[in-house]
């Protein structure tokens, strides 16, 4: 007996509400499918880095891996923010290999809903500054998704319309012979930010030898605050100006 299976990554900023939504599709969908939900903010254990995320991928890999096997379809949730097509490119070539469904649920809210929302949060507070990044960098996916519209309730016809969508990619799962896009990993790109960091700070301590501990320290502070996404890499790295745009921070 095979077990249908839709991998869906949640995107959207903070305060977006993809928990509050992963939550009520659990409570209310129960009986039309079996739920595996795999969140960042819990899983990372604190660690707010490219390993971090990658530990959560090797995790929801290794249950795609071993399914168990289902009278009703499984849907298989990731809640991250995901707001770099990067970041999902991983996941749909994971449901290709593994040849199971996909979709991305792109969550579309106002900011300052995000923003009010995020206030709430007694834990995993995000600083303003750092949703307002997200939300000018965020990547919209263009294929696999459905788009929740989050400044309104999750209704009835919400859920509905979120049903009727995961069935019909359960109905077309995916293939290893379809296109997969080049994915470019957290580590390959805070690698050639350090390369540049590095730069820039050699070029400081030329100006001013007086100052190098102080630069070499700003170095590693601009690298920890990338790794807890405090500072965002532009998604098109390999064609901005690095070093005019890390500048600033020193």
């Amino acid at each position: 007996m095979e077990t249908s299976v839709c991998l869906i990554v949640c995107i959207g900023i903070p305060g977006a509400g993809k928990t509050t939504f992963c939550t009520r599709v659990r409570e209310e969908l129960g009986q039309l499918y079996s739920f595996y939900y795999f969140s960042y903010d819990e899983l990372s254990e604190g660690d707010y880095t490219g390993l971090g995320r990658r530990r959560i991928f090797e995790i929801v890999e290794s249950k795609l891996n071993n399914i168990d096997v289902y009278y009703k379809p499984i849907v298989v949730f990731v809640d991250d923010n995901m707001y770099y097509k990067s970041m999902r490119a991983e996941y749909l070539r994971l449901a290709k290999k593994y040849n199971t469904s996909f979709l991305q649920l792109y969550f579309d809210v106002k900011l300052e809903t995000a923003i009010a929302r995020n206030k709430y949060r007694t834990i995993n507070n995000i600083p303003d500054r750092i949703i307002c990044e997200m939300a000018l960098k965020i990547e919209k996916p263009q294929k696999y998704v459905f788009i929740v519209n989050s400044n309104i309730g999750y209704t009835k016809c919400v859920l509905d319309s979120f049903r009727n969508a995961v069935n019909e990619a359960l109905q077309n799962p995916l293939k290893n012979s379809e296109e997969v896009p080049e994915i470019v990993t957290i580590e390959s790109k805070i690698h050639s930010v350090d390369l540049v960091l590095r730069k820039l700070v050699g070029d400081r301590i030329k100006r001013d030898k007086t100052q190098a501990l102080m630069y070499i320290n700003k170095r590693k502070d601009v690298l920890e605050k990338i790794k807890r996404n405090s500072i965002l890499i532009p998604e098109n790295y390999k064609d901005c100006d690095l070093y005019e745009y890390f500048n600033r921070y020193f």
